[in-house]
C-alpha cells in the first residue's frame, strides 16, 4: 500500500524511488469464459525502462519472483500493447504483438480489454483515448497455464520524471460480460415502394 494511493477515486502509483519495480495484487479465480477490462492513464512516454504489466492471472501474488501466468504489457521499447505468457524462471513469450507506437506520446489514456474463451483463445482489444471504440490487436490460443490465483498490476519506472504518473480505474476481472438486452425498434419509415428505414 505504500506504493499506491487513491486520487479522485482512481488508483495512482505513489513511488518516488529511482529504478523501482512494484506491484499490487488481489485474489482471482479464472472462469471458463473470462473478461478483463480497465481504464488507465500513463502520463509519460513509455520506454524499455518505463512500462506497466497488467497480470490477467498469476500463480503467485509476487509478480516479480517465481510467477507463472499471462500479462498485458503497456509500453516497452516499441511503445506497444502486447499479451505475454510467462513461466517461472523463464523469459516471457509474446502471444499477441500489438501495434507499435501506441504509447509513444506524452500521455496515454487507454481502455484495454482481454477476452478468453473456454478453449484458451485470447483476444486483445485497445481503445485509444477511451472513446468507446475498441480495435482488436490480435488473437492467440494458449492452454498451457491454468493456475489462476492472482490478478495484479506491476510498474517499472526509472527517473523522477516518470514517478507517480500511473492511473487506473474501472477495473473488471471476472466472468465474460454478455449483452442480454434485446434490440428495441424505436422508429421506422417507408422510404419508397421497395425500401424501409
Amino acid at each position: 500500500t505504500t506504493y499506491y494511493t487513491l486520487e479522485s477515486g482512481q488508483l495512482k502509483s505513489n513511488s518516488d524511488s529511482v529504478n523501482h519495480e512494484f506491484y499490487a495484487t488481489r485474489a482471482f479465480k479464472l472462469s471458463s469464459k473470462t473478461e478483463w477490462e480497465w481504464w488507465m492513464n500513463l502520463k509519460f512516454n513509455t520506454s524499455s525502462a518505463n512500462y506497466t504489466d497488467v497480470y490477467l492471472f498469476s500463480d503467485s501474488a509476487n509478480l516479480f519472483k517465481g510467477r507463472t501466468g499471462y500479462f498485458v504489457r503497456i509500453g516497452n521499447t516499441k511503445d506497444e500493447i502486447c499479451l505475454y505468457k510467462t513461466k517461472a524462471g523463464g523469459t516471457p513469450v509474446l502471444l499477441i504483438d500489438g501495434r507499435d507506437n501506441l504509447t509513444n506520446v506524452s500521455s496515454s489514456i487507454l481502455k484495454i480489454k482481454v477476452v478468453r474463451n473456454d478453449t484458451g483463445q485470447f483476444q486483445l482489444f485497445v481503445d485509444i483515448g477511451a472513446t468507446g471504440n475498441y480495435f482488436k490487436e490480435g488473437t492467440a490460443t494458449d492452454t498451457m497455464l491454468k493456475d489462476s490465483r492472482w490478478f495484479g498490476v506491476s510498474i517499472k519506472q526509472s527517473a523522477a520524471s516518470f514517478h507517480k504518473k500511473h492511473y487506473f480505474d474501472n477495473i473488471y476481472a471476472g466472468p465474460l460480460k454478455t449483452d442480454t438486452l434485446p434490440p428495441i425498434l424505436e422508429s421506422w419509415a417507408v422510404e419508397n415502394d421497395s425500401q424501409i428505414s
